[in-house]
């Protein structure tokens, strides 16, 4: 993808010279060879799937979660502690707390999958 960024790159640039010697508007050159816009489009698509991809790679959640039916707090998933704040959940021993975490699980999965799904379409 990169070798096609560099070579769009070259041929709008180009197509600018053209355009000053011509007299003509760059837009007006660029438009008028209808593969430039498909080219254009194509390497727009590649770039957002890739930070897509990108992001889907580095999300903390998909690394840091593990499924574990055990009660073993060193198992446990942690919720970031931004999280905790922004969510304003309370204190760990609350009991309301236990609840609150598998709502906070299930918006991370929620999250998760919505990319992959803008991702994969």
């Amino acid at each position: 993808v990169l070798w096609y960024v560099v070579e769009m790159i070259l041929r709008m640039r180009r197509l600018y010279k053209e355009a000053a010697k011509a007299g003509g508007t760059f837009v007006g050159h660029f438009i008028g060879d209808g593969w430039n816009l498909s080219d254009l489009l194509s390497l727009l698509l590649s770039i957002i799937s890739i930070i897509y991809f990108l992001t889907l790679a580095a999300w903390s959640f998909r690394k840091g979660y593990t499924f574990s039916m055990d009660d073993n707090s060193r198992d446990k998933y942690r919720i970031p502690n931004n999280d905790e704040k922004t969510f304003n959940l309370p204190k760990s021993v609350t009991a309301a707390r236990y609840l609150q975490d598998d709502w906070y699980i299930f918006l991370q999965f929620e999250r998760l999958q919505d990319w992959y799904h803008t991702f994969l379409a």
